[in-house]
């Protein structure tokens, strides 16, 4: 573990400017405030206050990039962040996704029946296939890049390379088959990273070259990205080692930094997994503002065009914000009328936004090692950086730091009734009190089963039930503390990608067979499904030769 270093002011600052022209009336505003000492005052005082080690930013505007950094990539030996260090932007890595597959739709030449309304099951036959005809014949390429597809996000189901049988994008895509669907086609936004996955498996198809050559050929070498790779691994082999940053979370008990381990997830990639600097993935954001090739008018309007509303009965809407749509690996709202295009990426010990205001020809990308940065470059400086370009007066501005910590506050206690709430669901008499067990843990050992999630193995540490699946690319791990009944128990889950850290609460129920034997362990995993459970039967050794595994039911 390791305490903050002293965080130093605006170190690495850059300015390029690609070409001359003259500025959009209010934007120089977000530039002249961007560049000004009052910015990085502003920016060293929110990462102290969030916990952030390091923060990358690079502002665009027309045809010039300005970048500084604050704080450091790496605390133990401390190296300080500037616009070239490496992060991994997560979830923002699904707008060059979105591009790889806006591509296809867009050559006509070669990809004719590639369009955004083209059916799925068309273009991956027999890999493509859902819980439901209706599914697999109707969720087209759009459906699947804007999350309406109605699959919900079914996080846990597939496997990491810690795994003995690691998934990869045609595996993940061909289990969407076993995984439960929850609302129908184009009815309610449901963010799916597998789904994404899946994009990029389409794109392996049909050009018969690798996701990362795609993006190689097509989109990074031609804008001039150079230090943007997929994986980690990659990063380094190609030489970019000692640019990357290390990604931390902060231990409030101790009041430290925790530095966490990369990881390497090839079966996630399409939803995740770009590493890149800021200056780097700027020139993305750059192309796709000024539709500068490979985007065309086209492929912008094809990224860009909200196809679902994201937040429909959020009844706590920002100040001055709409509602926000998801369009294509970007998502779109309106702050006092003018439209932002950004999209967030959050895994643990990193976070990012990269975003453009059409309107103004000024966008950016913020990029830092903590799942804070995110808090601080897209809940306050992108709206900080906006209420500058429309000259709000400060009597009329929100206090975007209180708010995000109000809305933390709010979440955290929200959390706390939801789970006395469930304790108190889980209980014999609803007064959340936990029964003794009247059976040995033992009992409940064992593997489960499930067709679409695999297995998941039962055994006691600590003298409890629990569940250690850090195989997944989602690692995580889930204490059983016994509720009632014999059946009902309290699964508090772990982050095991976090050091362990507390998560959530879920319930987990077992049902028995007629000699009193658990055969059947159903969890809550899916919040989408509005309490049906992920059922896993439970699995025992034939003793026949080959020692074939039996599903009890």
């Amino acid at each position: 573990m390791s305490s903050p270093p002293e965080q130093h002011s605006g170190q690495g600052k850059t300015s390029d400017r690609a070409s001359s022209g003259k500025m959009a009336p209010n934007a120089t505003n977000a530039v002249s405030f961007f560049n000004s000492t009052a910015f990085d005052t502003r920016v060293n005082a929110l990462i102290n206050e969030w916990h952030v080690p390091g923060l990358s930013l690079t502002l665009v505007h027309q045809q010039e990039l300005h970048s500084k950094a604050f704080g450091f990539a790496t605390l133990e030996p401390p190296r300080n962040c500037t616009p070239d260090t490496l992060f991994d932007i997560a979830s923002a890595s699904k707008s060059t996704t979105a591009g790889a597959v806006a591509l296809l739709v867009d050559d006509e030449e070669n990809y004719p029946h590639v369009q955004w309304d083209t059916t799925m099951s068309k273009l991956l036959p027999d890999d493509f296939v859902m819980a439901g005809d209706s599914y697999t014949n109707n969720v087209t390429v759009e459906d699947v890049l804007s999350h309406r597809s109605g699959l919900p996000s079914h996080d846990d189901f597939y496997f990491s390379k810690r795994s003995s049988h690691p998934d990869d994008p045609r595996t993940v895509t061909r289990n969407l088959r076993n995984l439960p669907i929850s609302v129908p086609i184009r009815t309610k936004e449901q963010y799916n990273n597998s789904l994404y996955t899946v994009a990029s498996y389409l794109v392996e198809k049909l050009s018969n070259k690798s996701f990362e050559e795609f993006l190689h050929e097509r989109i990074w070498k031609p804008l001039g990205m150079s230090s943007t790779n997929l994986q980690p691994d990659k990063t380094r082999e190609v030489g970019l080692g000692d640019r990357m940053s290390k990604p931390y979370i902060w231990k409030e008990e101790s009041r430290r930094f925790q530095v966490l381990e990369y990881e390497q997830t090839p079966e996630a990639q399409g939803a995740g997994s770009v590493w890149t600097s800021s200056k780097d993935y700027a020139l993305w954001v750059k192309a796709i503002m000024n539709k500068e090739a490979p985007i065309n008018d086209e492929i912008y309007k094809g990224l860009t065009r909200p196809r679902i509303f994201s937040n429909p009965e959020d009844d706590d809407l920002d100040p001055f914000c709409s509602w926000q749509g998801y369009a294509a690996g970007l998502e779109s709202y309106f702050y006092r009328g003018h439209q932002i295009i950004q999209h967030d990426g959050l895994i643990s010990g990193f976070s990012s936004v990269h975003f453009f205001f059409p309107e103004f020809k000024v966008g950016g990308v913020f990029l830092g090692n903590s799942e804070n940065a995110g808090t601080v470059g897209s809940g306050i400086l992108v709206k900080e950086i906006i209420d500058e370009i429309l000259e709000i007066p400060e009597s009329d501005r929100t206090d975007w730091n209180a708010r995000q910590h109000k809305q933390n506050d709010e979440y955290e206690e929200s959390k706390k009734e939801s789970q006395e709430k469930l304790r108190k669901e889980l209980s014999a008499n609803d007064d959340g009190l936990a029964e003794p067990l009247k059976l040995p843990l033992d009992v409940y050992v064992g593997e489960y089963w499930n067709i679409g999630y695999k297995e998941m193995v039962v055994q006691i540490k600590d003298e409890r039930l629990y569940i250690d699946a850090s195989d997944r690319t989602m690692a995580f791990a889930l204490d059983l503390e016994h509720i009632s009944n014999n059946t009902y128990f309290l699964g508090t889950i772990y982050d095991m990608l976090a050091d362990g850290e507390e998560v959530d609460k879920i319930k987990v129920e077992f049902r028995f067979d007629a000699n009193n034997r658990p055969v059947r362990m159903g969890i809550d995993q899916e919040a989408s499904l509005d309490g049906q459970l992920i059922l896993y039967d439970r699995v025992e050794e034939s003793s026949g030769q080959g020692q074939q595994k039996v599903v009890v039911r």
